[in-house]
Formats: structure tokens, sequence, C-alpha cells
């Protein structure tokens, strides 16, 4: 199931002309900052500069699709890993093994990260046979984050990843991992500056 973290955008057809292979950059799963459009295969526009990539130069399996935000004036600057569905109890248990093992292949190349996992205030779903019911409703977080303050070894002008459990619903969750580049903000100053103009 295709899945993508903070956008609703409905997804248009988009084909990159002269896109034809891909090749590994320096970067998470091949992918660098600053790549452009013709070293990219683009399959969809999903809008407010986020791209479904059609394929990747290393993809790992525990990963169903992938996705950049991009701006032709900047290039890729943010790069997100989709999990596959992952089913589990209502305590989440699977789940949680996945989003753990994704994390330790990821700290072995970024080294040390900030676990976080919280139950919402005052959320009714308390319990452990609750976890994937709260998850689902937005009331459990289940998050890691590689970055300056967890004192992490970032590189290839990385400054953020970031790996979210998700709930797809209460016996299904999926991982989503995300890369934010050095080039960022300016991306997305662009792309918002592009969306504003309309009006």
């Amino acid at each position: 199931m295709f899945r993508l973290a903070f956008v609703f955008a409905a997804l248009v057809a988009f084909a990159l002309p002269g896109a034809i292979s891909v090749e590994a950059a320096d970067g998470p799963f091949g992918v660098a900052m600053g790549q452009k459009g013709d070293e990219l295969v683009f399959d969809k526009d999903i809008g407010d500069g986020y791209f479904l990539l059609h394929a990747v130069p290393r993809p790992h399996s525990h990963f169903e699709s992938y996705t950049v935000m991009y701006h032709e004036s900047t290039g890729v600057c943010l790069f997100q890993a989709v999990g596959v569905d992952v089913a589990t109890g209502a305590d989440g248990a699977a789940l949680k093994q996945e989003y753990e093992m994704i994390a330790g292949l990821v700290s072995r190349a970024y080294g040390n990260y900030d676990h976080y996992e919280h139950l919402a205030d005052g959320s009714s779903l308390d319990g452990d046979d609750n976890y994937m019911a709260a998850m689902a409703q937005g009331e459990m977080s289940l998050q890691a984050s590689w970055d300056e303050e967890s004192k992490a070894d970032l590189k290839n002008h990385i400054t953020e990843v970031l790996l979210w459990g998700k709930a797809t619903d209460a016996q299904t969750g999926y991982v989503l991992l995300q890369y934010r580049f050095a080039n960022w903000a300016e991306c997305a100053d662009r792309i918002e500056a592009e969306n504003d103009g309309p009006f």
C-alpha cells in the first residue's frame, strides 16, 4: 500500500523526458543533495514539491517506495523511504521490532540517535493492548532522530535523519525514514513562493 508522510495531494502522472536510468550518488540509497531531474527517474508528481521515484540506485528490501522533495533550482533537498507493511498485534511488537532493526542499520552509518516513544497526555488508549490503536489515532509517537543534538555523525550534506513508526490501522504498520539535506530551507522557500504565486 502506497503511503506518504505529510503529503495529501492527489497523485498526478509525471514523466521526466530523458530520464532513463539511475546511477548511484554518494548519499542515502544512492540519492544525494542537489541531484537534478536528469539524474533521477520521477514516477509521479505528488504536489508541493514531492515526487515519487520510479527507482533508487541502492534499494532495500524493507522499503517499498521512495520520494524526494525537489525544486529545479536546488535539486533534491529531502529524501524519504517508505517501509513495507508489517502485520502486528495490538501491542505493536512486530512494528517496534522492524523500527529497532532499521534504527540499528541507520546507526551504523550515522552513529548516535535520540529515541522518542510517548503516549499523548490524557489519552484513553493506555496499555500495551492499545499501542497500535493509539498510534493509528495519532496519540502514540515512535521516533528516532539523528542530528546535531544527538551528536550524530552526519555526512553527505545531511542535516537530519528521522525514523518513524507509523500505523496504517490497528493491526498494520510501517516505518518511514527521512533524510533532510542542507539545502532544504532554500528548496522549501522556493516551492512555497511558487505555490503562493497565483494569489
